[in-house]
């Protein structure tokens, strides 16, 4: 391929033309056709004219290949190339295509989607932004992404700040991992576990950040509400104040740069992890113990921001090994309560990002590929749930090794039904529930007197819905992780389908 045709080297092609594009070919159609403005739709079919205010075929280097307009400064001293009618044709070419997009910027309820759309046509990185087709063009021709109201303000505040958080304090590559309430929080923890004397531990632990962070343009104390309200050159402690609360801070004023952001991030977790040490060394004062969430089984809350990590990566479309390796390396920290907690809510997390994708997925049913690596990574973190399970206190079958095993009575009769309805037999409808309460005595070895006084009998008079929602869905998520792991892929669809109706039935309650 010679220079001219080589169009990695062009500059702001479309991506979907790039491999097949042919300068010569290209020139040949342009210049065949008879007047201005049919070229240009000839450009605009190869070029992303909404960043092109001119008609030129240039390399990366800025040398041109081929031109049939510009407007810039030189070009019009020299009156090569420009004319000021084909100025006045190009723009009102580039205003309708503003007022067009414009118009698909609007049906996008979604305010960080909107901006991202707007990131297609004009790069990324840019932010929400109001552009023009031309200098002076009238605010009807503008294609604009910048927030409507204060409500998509804040939604976009809080999408900067998650991305910071995500990228600098809860990545453990960066610099700054290290200086994150996760990660601080998680350190002194351990530490508290095996100390002595824990109160030293955690008044040397506050002495060490208060000396490390307080200075004029941080007073800790009038920030974190524990002493008077003090103010600040740049931002005031009212706004620092909202940040530290968990409210976004205004990324349209203030906020300048980049390293100023972080600066004011940093803060909020280390005023975090300062509140934390000072709880727990006022419950331990009150106590003369450590709160259950560092010494027994409640998942500490400086994992929050390690599910809601977790939750994004495998929900982007593409994994690798080394994430559910990280994955793994979390679950060794914590017991088997914890990891099963911390497990499931990244499970209840991917549902919920799956259903909100099928709702708004344009490919047609079982051709999305997003979709489909969503349903794996669900499953993958599903069948490790498998290992943790928990046993509640109620009374457990007899049966030690096979696949009753660890069920309560609830989750018994949930298991055996869900087992006939396979085979086409269902208590209630076609088949006797003294007999179905019989079979499930059988297969768990507990004795039977009676029927009337079995306590699986009972269950399989109203089974399904034997339990309000919460408790009913906690025994059918338990249930369906056994047809899972059996492949009985038809229960884990009549499962399904029952959790739903459960939540449905809550919320309709709420």
């Amino acid at each position: 391929m010679t220079e001219l045709t080589e169009s990695k080297e062009i500059s702001n092609l479309w991506p979907e033309v790039i491999k097949d594009f042919d300068i010569e070919s290209f020139k040949q159609e342009v210049l065949s056709k008879q007047s201005f403005e049919e070229q240009i739709e000839v450009f605009d079919k190869s070029f992303n004219l909404f960043r092109n205010y001119y008609l030129c075929v240039t390399k990366a280097d800025r040398k041109v290949l081929f031109s049939i307009y510009c407007g810039c400064s030189g070009c019009r001293e020299k009156g090569e190339r420009y004319s000021s009618e084909k100025e006045q044709i190009f723009n009102q070419f580039r205003a309708r295509k503003y007022v067009a997009l414009q118009k698909e910027l609007d049906a996008i309820p979604n305010f960080v989607e909107r901006v991202y759309h707007g990131y297609k046509y004009f790069g990324e990185g840019s932010g929400p932004y109001s552009y023009v087709p031309y200098e002076d063009a009238p605010e009807e021709f503008r294609a604009s992404t910048l927030p409507k109201n204060g409500q998509e303000k804040e939604v976009w505040n809080i999408h900067v700040v998650d991305n910071l958080n995500e990228t600098y304090f809860y990545n453990e590559d960066s610099s700054y991992y290290k200086k994150s309430y996760n990660y601080l929080a998680r350190q002194i923890n351990n530490q508290l576990r095996f100390a002595i004397y824990p109160q030293e531990v955690l008044a040397r632990e506050i002495e060490r950040i208060r000396q490390t962070y307080e200075r004029p343009d941080l007073n800790i104390d009038a920030v974190s509400g524990l002493k008077g309200i003090s103010t600040h050159e740049r931002v005031g402690v009212e706004e620092f104040r909202n940040l530290v609360s968990g409210k976004p801070f205004d990324i349209f004023n203030g906020f300048s740069s980049l390293t100023f952001a972080l600066v004011r991030l940093e803060q909020c977790q280390i005023v975090q992890y300062l509140r934390y040490l000072e709880e727990v060394r006022k419950y331990l004062s009150n106590t003369g113990t450590l709160p259950n969430s560092i010494m027994n089984n409640p998942l500490p809350p400086a994992y929050d921001p390690i599910i809601t990590k977790t939750i994004r990566t495998l929900s982007r479309g593409y994994t690798s090994k080394s994430d559910y390796n990280l994955i793994d390396d979390q679950v060794k920290e914590l017991s088997k309560e914890q990891a099963y907690t911390f497990l499931s809510r990244i499970a209840e997390g991917l549902k919920y990002v799956l259903t909100e994708h099928i709702k708004n997925c344009q490919h047609p049913p079982g051709q999305c590929t997003h979709q489909q690596a969503i349903e794996r990574a669900h499953n993958s973190i599903a069948n490790r749930l498998l290992d943790f399970i928990p046993v509640e206190p109620e009374a457990k079958a007899t049966d030690s090794s096979g696949i009753l095993s660890g069920l309560n009575n609830s989750q018994t009769v949930l298991l055996i039904y869900y087992t006939l309805k396979l085979f086409g037999l269902e208590p209630r409808k076609n088949m006797d529930v003294s007999q179905a309460a019989k079979v499930a005595h059988l297969l768990t070895g507990k004795e039977l007197t009676t029927v009337n006084n079995s306590d699986l009998y009972q269950k399989f008079k109203q089974v399904p819905n034997f339990k309000q929602d919460k408790g009913l869905i906690e025994d059918l998520e338990i249930v369906k992780l056994r047809f899972k792991k059996a492949q009985l892929n038809e229960a884990v669809k009549m499962i399904d389908n029952e959790i739903e109706t459960a939540k449905m039935e809550r919320l309709n309650k709420q």
